[in-house]
């Protein structure tokens, strides 16, 4: 087994990797502010292989709970480790993320499965909402980073006078122009996956996506450099 934490880990990647390596891949979960809270077991692994890209469920005298779930089940993710006590907010600065109840708002979107796995959909400030449809960035970027002659790419909500938001997608190609796919080849492979309102209204190139000192993706700055 190999553990992954600190980034997102989608279920499409960690079945690329454990395809090509035949290594299983854990993810778990955890914020600077809260430790980890949620993650693997092997007796999990081995009997939920079908399971494998979630972050798994949560450690010992850990609580969580999905606040305010749409019609999929998906909520802002709320966790209760067990230090949270008196005193330990100030120290750590979560005054205004804790709920009356003890529950740190984590700001990641999520969704609990019948057997109780935790399954990360995405960033609540990344969710683009177009015209009350939600689009998941994660979800577009996968299936643009699975074409051929693309390195990365990245899916940011700008916006729109008669939706609120529409999707658009910034994308990394390979140097040589006749190995990188055109708008066309990129619309065409979201649309042979997602449903139409997920599909990018347009396709940005960009030499490289903006990223912090440790390698956090900057969505924001995307929309910046076009405007």
């Amino acid at each position: 087994y190999l553990r992954s934490i600190t980034a997102p880990l989608s279920p499409f990647q960690a079945r690329r990797f454990t395809d090509r390596f035949g290594v299983t891949v854990l993810n778990g979960y955890g914020q600077a502010e809260i430790g980890e809270v949620i993650g693997w077991t092997a007796a999990d692994a081995k009997a939920h292989p079908d399971k494998i890209g979630a972050i798994g469920k949560p450690h010992p005298g850990v609580d969580i709970r999905l606040d305010d779930p749409d019609q999929n089940n998906v909520g802002e993710l709320l966790v209760r480790p067990p230090n949270t006590a008196a005193g330990y907010a100030d120290g750590d600065d979560l005054t205004d993320r804790l709920s009356d109840d003890g529950f740190v708002h984590t700001g990641d979107l999520a969704r609990i499965d019948g057997e109780g796995f935790v399954w990360i959909e995405g960033r609540q400030g990344d969710l683009i909402n177009r015209g009350g449809n939600k689009v998941f960035p994660d979800e577009v970027e996968e299936v643009l980073a699975a074409v051929p002659g693309v390195r990365e790419a990245a899916v940011v909500g700008a916006p729109d006078d008669r939706l609120g938001q529409i999707p658009v997608a910034f994308v990394v190609t390979v140097a040589d122009p006749s190995d990188a796919p055109d708008d066309e080849a990129l619309a065409a492979a979201c649309r042979a996956s997602l449903v139409a309102y997920k599909v990018p209204v347009r396709f940005e190139r960009i030499d490289a996506l903006p990223r912090n000192e440790a390698g956090k993706l900057l969505r924001r700055s995307l929309l910046e450099t076009k405007r």
